[in-house]
């Protein structure tokens, strides 16, 4: 048996969009502000908004270009 779907009430019946600005994020760090910002990024979609997390890419870690 499936547990129930979970319901909210969307702050005054709006949809927000978030965004979290960090100094540092996955995949690179994994500590406590990863990981809360994380937790509270997923959460806030669970509850139907839009998040978006800006953060930047350590020095020597640049992605390839394909």
């Amino acid at each position: 048996m499936e547990p129930p779907a979970r319901t909210y009430l969307l702050v005054g019946g709006h949809k927000l969009r978030i965004l979290y600005v960090v100094h540092q994020f996955f995949p690179y760090f994994v500590t406590g502000v990863e990981r809360n910002t994380l937790n509270l990024s997923r959460q806030m979609r669970l509850m139907g908004h839009e998040t978006l997390v800006l953060s930047v890419v350590p020095s020597g870690h640049e992605p390839e270009e394909a």
